[in-house]
């Protein structure tokens, strides 16, 4: 395999954290604080810091109290499988779903329980790999006449083996980033494509008011459901390659644009056609190729493009034809084509969460929003269905960025849901004997329970690890510096509620810096990603802290998130931000101390 596909399975996280840099991270641009800019001046002593800060005057930022900075609020937990709170919801999600296929009722809706096959499985990427069970918690039903119908008249379990439709287009997306990098998003499809080339310079049947403008079509469009181009194809996919190849681009340059592209994202099982050919011009080897190539590095030995020869372990709810098992999508494959299984699902799961076939800083920006749809809680990326749930506008409630991949294909139905801010991940697979099944309620049903679980689970811990008193170890007790960090108290992130140095009140001198009353401030300590392993095996983790005024009146009409501008705005005489935190932790993962760097503190955990 190519340089694309890393040659271990392991995170590249530790590596960059060292300060290697992947082929992939994008140039930034970077503009100097406009609110304060202390780096000019010379150095002062420490001890005229807080006089210095005395003097600036921020401006506060208003209407924001309890506004976090989105991304994750507390560390990743991790032991989910031995975790208290995590075992104690699984059992009652084990508990309620008895029930749901007894009834064929749940709080989310029916199932069709005499009719739907399922299988689930939910895994994490913090908890070590087992590639024989890739998930800390899986569930299984089987309706008696699809026990009956199977080759062995067994129950579907982790290894049975279902076609997921369109989460293909997750793998043709993924395949994408390892085989031709994301800098090739921009490129035109024009250039990788001739027959689409042609068509611009020699001009189509299209009427010019719906012709699709495709030196326009970026490959990032044709990944995001951008391109603004027909949902599927109308040519026989079972005809002669060549026969077919023709036909498909006759039909399509003949047909008409949806929309231009970039306006909105529009469904395309074409695209990922197109996108397939595309990769197969950039890297010379055929998509089928590439694809397997992927499944065998991370031993997903029940995933295919192609119909599987054996049917050992297949879940065919009727039969071979009428499921849809036999169907032969061919080019359009990359779209809609896979088989697999919910094993082989959390395999994959886990790759992405842990950027084993990319670079972190290349998965962390494919796990981001491209477009939004008209549902301010629905955005789409590439090419994911991204949901940000809450219960309720209050800033206090967790907003979780979930990405899925949902499809339909015969009588199968497929979800894929990551939650990169705890490194967890869910896997439905379904078969149904007379129509696809609608897993929304499976779907919602696990998110309900598990999301606000997953948050107990990461208060908890942080609580565990991080909350307690520091103290300096100077000798000279004017000197003394103490600084605690509260255990989680219902808002997002741990509270910072005591910074001192000798009589000196730090959090006070940093309250009025930024135009808040002292007794009015609320800071907040969030996670920032940044970490790196020491020699010693102890790890090193940055916070950073966010200013909020609890006086802030709320927004009228207009909700605004301003928390995120006012990240790294004070800064010390030598130029270091004096709102960063450096923890260090012991290999069990507990603070030992602390620093703070634009203070030129190091602070010792006491309790």
């Amino acid at each position: 395999m190519h340089d694309g596909i890393a040659e271990d399975g392991a995170s590249q996280e530790q590596l960059e954290a060292e300060g290697g840099m992947s082929q992939f991270e994008a140039t930034g641009l970077f503009r100097k604080h406009d609110l304060i800019d202390l780096t000019a001046r010379t150095p002062l002593p420490n001890r005229h810091l807080l006089e210095e800060l005395a003097m600036v005057h921020i401006n506060p930022l208003e209407s924001d109290f309890g506004q976090d900075v989105t991304g994750p609020r507390f560390p990743v937990p991790s032991g989910l499988s031995s975790d208290k709170v995590i075992q104690s919801v699984l059992n009652e999600i084990t508990t309620t779903f008895d029930e749901i296929v007894a009834t064929g009722n749940s709080s989310h809706g029916p199932i069709a329980s005499n009719t739907t096959s399922f299988s689930i499985g939910v895994f994490s990427s913090t908890d070590g790999l087992d590639t024989s069970k890739p998930f800390f918690y899986e569930y299984h039903y089987t309706t008696p006449l699809q026990a009956e119908k199977s080759g062995n008249k067994t129950n579907v379990g982790a290894q049975s083996v279902y076609r997921i439709g369109s989460l293909t287009q997750v793998f043709t997306v993924w395949l994408f980033l390892a085989e031709a990098g994301e800098a090739a998003w921009t490129e035109p499809v024009t250039r990788y494509i001739p027959e689409l080339a042609q068509a611009v310079t020699s001009g189509t049947k299209q009427a010019s008011t719906t012709r699709v403008p495709w030196e326009d079509v970026t490959l990032g469009d044709l990944a995001a459901h951008l391109a603004g181009i027909p949902r599927d194809f109308v040519v026989n996919p079972t005809a002669p390659e060549q026969l077919y190849f023709s036909e498909f681009f006759t039909d399509l340059l003949t047909r008409p644009a949806v929309y231009l592209p970039g306006t909105t994202p529009i469904f395309s099982n074409t695209a990922f056609q197109l996108l397939a050919y595309a990769m197969e011009a950039i890297r010379g080897t055929p998509f089928t190729e590439m694809f397997h190539n992927l499944t065998a590095h991370l031993n997903m030995s029940s995933s295919s493009l192609a119909t599987p020869a054996d049917t050992t372990g297949a879940v065919i709810p009727s039969d071979v034809e009428s499921s849809g098992w036999s169907t032969d999508y061919g080019d359009e494959s990359p779209a809609v084509g896979m088989y697999s299984s919910i094993h082989d699902l959390s395999l994959a799961g886990i790759a992405i969460l842990n950027s084993t076939l990319l670079p972190s800083a290349v998965t962390r920006r494919w796990l981001k929003p491209v477009s939004h749809t008209s549902n301010l809680r629905n955005a789409v990326g590439r090419p994911w269905i991204i949901y940000s749930p809450t219960p309720d506008q209050s800033p206090t409630k967790p907003r979780f960025e979930v990405f899925t991949n949902y499809a339909f294909v015969g009588q199968y139905s497929s979800y894929l849901i990551l939650v990169p801010e705890y490194n967890v991940g869910f896997t439905v697979l379904a078969a149904d004997s007379t129509t696809a099944a609608d897993l929304n309620a499976h779907a919602d049903f696990l998110g309900e329970i598990m999301l606000p679980a997953l948050e107990k689970a990461a208060i908890t811990q942080a609580g565990k690890n991080y909350a307690g008193a520091y103290k300096s170890s100077s000798t000279n007790s004017s000197q003394v510096a103490e600084l605690v960090i509260d255990k989680p108290d219902g808002m997002p992130g741990l509270s910072l509620s005591n910074i001192t140095r000798g009589s000196e009140d730090l959090r006070a001198m940093l309250a009025k810096s930024v135009g808040i009353e002292p007794t009015k401030l609320n800071a907040r300590l969030y996670p920032t990603n940044l970490m790196t392993k020491l020699s010693d095996g102890r790890t090193q983790v940055a916070f950073r802290a966010v200013f909020q005024d609890e006086s802030a009146l709320e927004d009228g009409g207009t909700p605004t998130c301003i928390s995120w501008e006012g990240v790294d705005v004070l800064l010390s005489p030598n130029g270091m931000p004096l709102d960063l935190l450096v923890l260090t932790l012991n290999d069990s993962g507990a603070a030992e101390s602390v620093t703070l760097p634009g203070w030129g503190l190091e602070l010792f955990r006491e309790t």
